[in-house]
């Protein structure tokens, strides 16, 4: 199955000064992505640099709703293997191009997103980017590209593994599929921290299928499913708060804020009560929300703890006093 391929931006022919080109290293909800520079001149160009050597097999791309661009190519970098991997001594093949909605059908209110299914082999990856499409709102001749998320294999790795060439090709060729939490949409427009929650319970289930667990699987997977949707609206809560808060109308701020706290909190109680809690923070790789959480019930525990030793303590005590008492009163009549 393709994994998710982290990379770091090493070229871009221009960029907004509130728009960098590293703002493609990240996704989340709030992220804004690359913005050409204004009345930039076309193509523009983006260089992507992979961790490893891999085998690129999806690239998924997000584009601003209304500084778009009319066209996107594609090509891969490579490096001999007598030639240290650099910018300089990359040479490039085209993969193909893609064209982009002009949007005015949804009055350029949505963003359009690109699936792109490839095979190709390299460390680098080159988007040349093209001329903007015209409209009310694009008053720079800008384009923008909010988010790119590549999904492949690790060649590097596979080879470490003692598997050849052929059986790369084999494996990578089983499966076009992609798990959800490697997804762009996911990664997009999902909560950090129930994201991170989802993923630990996503390797659990993988745990246990390959276990053949099923029904503790099966108990992963339905979970998995409701909070993503929980994880979709806290995130757009946030969305809509950081709106707020630049409009500075902090009433509906301080609401959504509410909100987000209410939700998330009855969402950690859920977790309890299906005993999922533990799975999610354990190792020390939950959120602080939730190690938070996890605090205040050792303390409330402590607490329950220390009251029951109050509780023997007070009752050892009265037991002490009233034996003394009729000790007492038996030598007074003795």
């Amino acid at each position: 199955m393709p994994r998710k391929i982290h990379f770091q931006v090493v070229y871009s022919s221009s960029s907004d000064e509130q728009h960098p080109a590293s703002e493609l290293n990240h996704h989340g909800p709030l992220v804004n992505g690359w913005q050409s520079s204004r009345f930039s001149s076309y193509p523009q160009e983006l260089i992507l640099q992979f961790e490893n050597h891999v085998r690129l097999r999806r690239i998924q791309l997000l584009s601003h709703q209304y500084l778009i661009a009319s066209k996107i190519e594609f090509f891969i970098g490579d490096c001999t293997t007598d030639e240290s991997v650099s910018l300089e001594n990359a040479r490039y093949t085209r993969l193909g191009y893609i064209e982009l909605s002009s949007n005015e059908r949804t009055d350029f209110k949505a963003r359009e997103l690109k699936s792109i299914h490839i095979d190709a082999e390299g460390i680098f990856l080159k988007l040349v980017i093209h001329k903007n499409y015209v409209n009310r709102s694009n008053l720079y001749n800008q384009v923008s590209i909010v988010a790119i998320n590549l999904l492949g294999d690790d060649i590097d790795k596979s080879h470490e593994n003692g598997e050849n060439q052929s059986d790369v090709l084999a494996n990578s060729s089983r499966s076009d599929q992609i798990s959800i939490i490697d997804d762009l949409a996911f990664a997009m427009y999902q909560d950090p921290e129930i994201a991170a929650i989802i993923k630990n319970l996503d390797r659990k289930k993988q745990e246990c299928v390959q276990d053949e667990k099923f029904d503790q699987a099966r108990k992963f997977k339905q979970a998995i499913q409701e909070l993503i949707k929980i994880g979709e609206r806290l995130a757009r809560y946030e969305v809509e708060k950081r709106q707020a808060i630049e409009n500075e109308d902090y009433e509906t701020a301080q609401s959504k804020k509410d909100k987000m706290e209410l939700y998330r909190a009855e969402t950690y109680k859920q977790l309890q009560v299906l005993n999922l809690l533990d799975v999610v923070i354990e190792g020390g790789e939950g959120t602080e929300f939730l190690k938070r959480l996890q605090e205040i019930e050792n303390n409330e525990q402590q607490q329950d703890n220390f009251n029951q030793e109050v509780d023997i303590f007070q009752c050892i005590t009265y037991l002490y006093i009233t034996n003394v008492l009729q000790y007492n009163f038996l030598s007074v009549f003795s």
